[in-house]
């Protein structure tokens, strides 16, 4: 099977932007500005130089992510209060 780039870009861009949110979590509300420090930061500690549309594609994974997770707080806080009733 051929090395196929785009395949890796994509998967080296996900694992950055998982790690984007995993430090993300660790604060209880983080500023929206965090978002970009954080991004930045995990690419140094990484030695990863982003383009434009690298960068874009990041944080449009760090949004899903954050999403899919609020999703599941949300759902959670209902069955929380369901149970309370």
């Amino acid at each position: 099977m051929p090395f196929d780039i785009n395949r890796a870009r994509r998967r080296r861009e996900i694992q950055i932007a998982n790690e984007v949110v995993a430090e993300l979590v660790k604060h209880a509300s983080p500023p929206l500005e965090m978002v970009g420090q954080v991004l930045v930061s995990v690419c140094e500690r990484n030695a990863v130089v982003l383009d434009e549309a690298s960068g874009r594609r990041i944080l449009g994974y760090v949004a899903k992510e954050i999403a899919r997770q609020q999703r599941i707080v949300d759902a959670l806080t209902v069955s929380a209060e369901a149970i309370a009733r």
